[in-house]
């Protein structure tokens, strides 16, 4: 049994999607109160109705799971406790497999997310059961978060400065993720998932300027300013902080690390395909190479997501 721990939102979601897709059996969900479980039931999904501080729904969660997927986002909240609670229970089930997904700046960065990560890091190594670390960057999926929509007030308005992002899509991590549960490496292991180029703001402006059709304007604002103006959008002040300091690391650069961790483990996962995309396609971002696999890369995604 695979257990999954939040579908609701990327990669989650696109997790669960992928092991559809390979119409893979024996997949359990851990869902939040009040959801609909009548749609799991008809896709032949288990789905367990609790949240990482409910000792007996995680109870029931890992009942017979052989593979634990970690896919909560500590994003808006700090999850290092329920992260504790979901691993001793994982501990008692005797649970074989750990898939994590932390982040990126883990080691190389005091951004508050970063930090929270490096701790349940340190605490999945010393369950004493395997694991994969899967350290992703910033996702295209949570491109909203940071420039909202610029196609009505016709400018991005944020604290990055000159900061890169080596963005990844949930989709890349999702197909990684069924590798690891079908190919389980002999010890714990660790990834970068970055993508091999990457983008600032005034790159995304312009990509959406020519979508549109129309001037997109990038105006690297100050940090005070971004935090006052969260604030006075009654965002919680802990919010508020996670985000700010998420917006600090960016203007620092710390999210620009091109890696080809990615694309080697999708070549692996499918040799065949990846001999057909050896040629070097132009677009946006001059001479990318397209990815071997379906994901769409960051001049696509804003297309479909932007352009009405």
């Amino acid at each position: 049994m695979i257990l999954i721990t939040d579908t609701q939102n990327a990669p989650g979601r696109q997790i669960l999607n992928a092991f559809l897709e390979q119409k893979s059996e024996n997949i359990r969900v851990l869902l939040p109160s009040q959801s609909d479980i009548s749609f799991y039931n008809t896709l032949n999904i288990d789905a367990v109705i609790g949240n990482l501080d409910n000792h007996p729904s995680l109870d029931k969660a890992m009942k017979g799971v052989d593979t634990l997927i970690i896919t909560h986002s500590n994003l808006l909240s700090d999850l290092r406790t329920g992260y504790v609670n979901l691993l001793r229970t994982a501990s008692g089930a005797g649970v074989k497999h750990i898939i994590y997904i932390s982040s990126i700046l883990v080691g190389n960065s005091s951004c508050i997310l970063a930090e929270e990560n490096a701790e349940t890091e340190t605490a999945i190594r010393n369950s004493g059961i395997l694991y994969t670390i899967l350290r992703r960057n910033i996702l295209m999926e949570q491109m909203p978060i940071f420039i909202g929509n610029p196609v009505v007030s016709g400018k991005i308005l944020f604290p990055g400065g000159n900061g890169r992002i080596s963005f990844t899509s949930a989709e890349s991590i999702a197909e990684i993720v069924v590798y690891f549960t079908q190919n389980r490496p002999k010890v714990g292991a660790t990834y970068k998932i970055s993508n091999d180029i990457s983008h600032s703001f005034t790159d995304i402006a312009d990509i959406l300027s020519s979508i549109i059709e129309t001037p997109i304007y990038y105006s690297p604002v100050e940090n005070a300013f971004f935090r006052e103006s969260l604030l006075n959008d009654s965002v919680p002040e802990t919010l508020t902080e996670r985000i700010v300091s998420v917006a600090k690391s960016i203007e620092m650069n710390e999210f620009d690390v091109p890696d080809f961790t990615l694309f080697r483990l999708l070549e692996r996962r499918n040799k065949e395909r990846a001999k057909s995309y050896t040629n070097v396609l132009p677009n946006w971002f001059n001479r990318k190479r397209q990815p071997i696999h379906k994901n769409k890369n960051l001049s696509d995604y804003l297309k479909e997501v932007y352009r009405h």
